[in-house]
This record gives structure tokens, sequence and C-alpha cells, in this order.
């Protein structure tokens, strides 16, 4: 994340990590940065399940979606 602190990717999935190893806590001020540069990164996150790459845990899910920003009406 140091070595190239504007690829938010370098960011995402040390975050899910995090949020895999049980450190959720840890993991919610990244995920926010990485929703706050490209919400697109949360469509990625609900998808990872699917593929294996994250665990199939809603409240999880949900918990971390909460740090992304909110859409506007």
């Amino acid at each position: 994340m140091k070595m190239f602190p504007d690829n938010v990717e370098m960011i995402f999935w040390p975050a899910v990590t995090l949020a895999v190893a049980g450190r959720v806590e840890e993991s919610l001020p990244l995920f926010k940065k990485v929703f706050a540069l490209d919400v697109n990164w949360a469509t990625l996150l609900q998808r990872l399940p699917q593929v294996g790459q994250f665990p199939k845990d809603k409240k999880l899910i949900k918990t971390i979606l909460a740090v992304a920003p909110q859409k506007k009406k």
C-alpha cells in the first residue's frame, strides 16, 4: 500500500484478507477508503463469495457495505 498509494486494488485486497481472517474491525477503515475512491469495489465484494474468494456470510458483507457511501436520492 505504501509503494502504490494511488492503486485502490492495493488497499482492497488487504482489506479482504483482514476480513476473512476475522479482523473485521481492522478492515473497515480500508474498505471505507476503497469505497470512497470507487464505489464499484462494493459491487465486487458482493460477487466474491460466488467465486469462493470471500465467505458466504451475509452479516459480514452487510457490516462491510455499511461503510460505503450511501447513494443520494
